[in-house]
């Protein structure tokens, strides 16, 4: 029985034809096919680098530090953010962003919703927010109105206007004033919670459906 295992060995191998080239392969063929899966695999981890690279230079992952942007983020919540050198062009209004803030003279990363762009005139009423002559249509807040307002402010070049979903509870462009372009990272472009925020349900809860936006009170 032992003779008949060979002449089936050999026919599995005449059947395979990567190992059939490797037999007829003569020492110099076989050492420049060495050398061909060295560069392959040398090829595989540059490119591996350049990736992770292009993601470490277009893409930030940061958390949510505060609760102004509930119910939209929770405190804690993962983003992952498209950084930008030009906000004009890659911010649309309504889009989640992060800039960098100093406050009392340490630098900080916020994260708002963009309201208001370069030569916007903004205004924010107890119930609505007014660009350029036009309510806002808002379906990212909860709270129907707000005791922060804001007189009509026209933003100057490259500066952006920012609010917190979380209306009366967000220290945004109505405290702080127009954010400058030059200190916008990006913009967030997914984002997923890894924890439970029982701060965040507490203010579901807790804001009356008299007091709601029209779109959360159903």
């Amino acid at each position: 029985m032992l003779f008949h295992k060979k002449p089936a060995l050999a026919n599995a191998e005449r059947n395979n034809p990567i190992i059939e080239n490797e037999l007829h392969l003569s020492p110099e063929e076989k050492a420049f096919q060495r050398k061909l899966d060295v560069y392959h695999f040398i090829i595989s981890i540059v490119c591996m680098a350049l990736v992770m690279l292009t993601l470490h230079i277009n893409f930030r992952i940061m958390t949510v530090p505060t609760g102004s942007m509930y119910p939209t983020l929770q405190v804690h919540e993962c983003l992952m953010v498209k950084t930008t050198n030009n906000p004009l062009r890659s911010l649309d209004y309504g889009d989640i962003t992060t800039f960098n803030f100093v406050l009392d003279g340490q630098e900080e990363i916020l994260v708002k919703r963009l309201i208001g762009k370069p030569g916007d005139t903004i205004e924010v009423t107890a119930y609505h927010v007014i660009r350029n002559g036009e309510e806002v249509f808002e379906d990212y807040r909860l709270q129907g109105m707000t005791v922060l307002t804001q007189e009509p402010i026209t933003l100057d070049e490259n500066e952006y206007f920012f609010m917190g979903d979380n209306w009366n509870n967000s220290g945004d462009s109505r405290v702080f004033g127009a954010v400058s372009g030059d200190d916008i990272i990006g913009k967030v472009f997914f984002h997923f919670n890894l924890f439970h925020d029982e701060e965040c349900e507490r203010f579901l809860n807790d804001t009356p459906y008299e007091f709601r936006h029209p779109d959360f009170a159903g």
